[in-house]
């Protein structure tokens, strides 16, 4: 992981779809963030998903790359209110039923 401290926001993947759905069926015409207001440090997300997956990986710090940003986090409080969204899935639930759907995929190779 390279900049393990830095801050990113994740949607999963069935919340987007509903989102891009009701603002695609809406009347908006003008853009709107569409993802997380919660933010997660990238480290943490690695640590967690090792832990929600009962994984034995081992997790490795590289130095930092220069020129990328420490935050992207989206203000989708317009988004929330205009389109009636809201983050459903929260990333437990999202690392725990991704990590079904791979295994399954893998199953059937």
């Amino acid at each position: 992981i390279r900049k393990s401290w830095a801050e990113r926001s994740y949607l999963f993947s069935e919340d987007l779809i509903i989102w891009l759905l009701l603002y695609f069926n809406s009347q908006q015409q003008k853009p709107l963030n569409i993802g997380s207001s919660q933010s997660i440090q990238i480290g943490d997300l690695a640590h967690r998903v090792v832990q929600l997956i009962n994984s034995k990986s081992k997790i490795q710090i590289l130095d930092d790359l220069p020129k990328d940003s420490d935050r992207y986090i989206a203000d989708v409080t317009e988004t929330k209110s205009l389109l009636g969204v809201d983050e459903w899935t929260s990333i437990d639930e999202a690392i725990l039923k991704t990590a079904e759907q791979f295994r399954y995929q893998l199953k059937s190779l």
